[in-house]
């Protein structure tokens, strides 16, 4: 169903009439933080957001805690891309065991051209995904290293992924990123010559 602005500023109201009594009770930071993102107050969800990964932590709930602040990155990409890889950081901080956070941060770092730093959290990921996604994440280390120009590596890390178990599209998408691979070899080859 689809909430009026009209329900959606009702709701808010409630929910802070509520944080005044009890303003650390994580699961009306999180209703709230959902409230204002629905109403377009991105500032607003981030700083509660941030109040309940805080909170959340203290309290040792640390799965719900490192979810605020992947919620909370995810809300400052756009504006802030730092701020939201501070925050990924800070959420593998508290649950290194966080696979799925750390590829986040990898994708952050590669996007903005951080190569060493996202090869380092893909590469930290890996112990921590199961092998259909372990494959992936290999495919992009493999791609990073081929554009960083270390195709010895790249090709190392194709083999890697193809040792994995994957779905039949990331095998023939590893299968193109070799070739492209053994492509560059050989071009480097004959430029050697």
């Amino acid at each position: 169903y689809v909430e009026s602005l009209e329900d959606l500023e009702l709701g808010r109201a409630e929910l802070e009439r509520a944080r005044a009594i009890l303003p650390d009770e994580p699961e009306m930071l999180a209703a709230l933080a959902d409230v204002c993102v629905r109403l377009g107050n991105v500032e607003r969800a981030v700083e509660l957001l941030d109040r309940l990964a805080n909170v959340a932590l203290e309290l040792g709930q640390r799965a719900f805690g490192v979810d605020a602040l992947v919620r909370c990155a995810a809300l400052l990409d756009p504006s802030d891309p730092d701020d939201a890889m501070a925050r990924l950081a800070r959420a593998i901080e508290a649950d290194p065991t966080r696979g799925d956070v750390q590829i986040r941060l990898a994708r952050h770092a590669g996007v903005r051209g951080r190569i060493a730093d996202a090869l380092e959290n893909y590469e930290a990921a890996l112990a921590h995904l199961a092998e259909a996604e372990r494959a992936s994440a290999l495919v992009e280390i493999a791609r990073l290293r081929a554009a960083s120009g270390d195709p010895r590596s790249a090709h190392a890390s194709v083999w890697r992924a193809l040792g994995a178990q994957q779905p039949p599209a990331v095998e023939l998408e590893l299968l193109d990123l070799a070739m492209r691979v053994a492509e560059v070899r050989d071009d480097a080859a004959e430029l050697a010559d």
